[in-house]
C-alpha cells in the first residue's frame, strides 16, 4: 500500500508541473509577440526586411525602458516590443498602413499618448517616437517634493519646541 501511495505522489507532482509549463508561453528574441508563431512575421514576397524604431527625447538621446505597439489599420494588434538604448528592428510586418503606439514609458519622461501612421511598402522605415523630459526632476524627487518634505520637518520642529514650552510651564506652577 506504501509503494503505491508513493508512486500515487510521484504522478501527482509530475502532472502539476507538466499542468504549470504548459501555461508558460515562451518568447525569444526573434518571438515578440506573445503567445504568436514564428511563421506570422517570417519574410514573405508581401513584407518589407526591416522597420526601424527608435525612442528618443528632446536632446535625441535614447529614452531606454519604453513599450510599443504596432497596430494594423483596423487597429487590432500587430507586434509589441520593447526598446532600450539602441533602434529596435522589426522584420516581416506586410505592405500596409500600421500604427505605432507608446504603452510604457520611464520614470523620467512623459507618456506621449500620439499616434504614429506609417506605411510598409518595397523601402525601409525608419520611425522616430519622442518623449519629453519630466518637469522638476532631480534625482529621484522632484523640487515639490523636497519643498513638502522640508515644510512638514519645520513645523514638527516647531511643534516639539510648543510642546516642549507648555510643558516646562506646567511643571513650574
Amino acid at each position: 500500500m506504501l509503494v503505491a501511495q508513493e508512486e500515487f505522489m510521484k504522478n501527482k507532482i509530475l502532472i502539476i508541473l507538466i499542468i504549470t509549463f504548459s501555461f508558460i508561453i515562451p518568447v525569444s528574441a526573434d518571438e515578440n509577440i506573445i503567445g504568436a508563431p514564428k511563421s506570422k512575421y517570417e519574410e514573405s514576397e508581401n513584407s518589407i526586411n526591416k522597420i526601424e524604431v527608435q525612442n528618443l527625447n528632446e536632446e535625441n538621446e535614447f529614452v531606454g525602458n519604453s513599450k510599443f505597439q504596432i497596430l494594423d489599420e483596423n487597429g487590432f494588434l500587430e507586434y509589441e516590443f520593447y526598446i532600450s538604448d539602441e533602434p529596435y528592428i522589426i522584420d516581416g510586418l506586410s505592405k500596409g498602413t500600421y500604427y505605432l503606439s507608446q504603452i510604457d514609458v520611464s520614470e523620467n519622461y512623459e507618456y506621449n499618448p500620439k499616434k504614429l501612421k506609417f506605411e510598409v511598402s518595397d523601402s525601409v522605415v525608419k520611425l522616430d517616437f519622442q518623449n519629453l523630459k519630466k518637469q522638476g526632476i532631480t534625482g529621484a524627487m522632484s523640487s515639490n517634493s523636497i519643498l513638502l518634505i522640508s515644510m512638514g520637518m519645520l513645523n514638527l520642529t516647531i511643534l516639539i519646541g510648543v510642546f516642549a514650552y507648555v510643558r516646562k510651564n506646567k511643571t513650574q506652577k
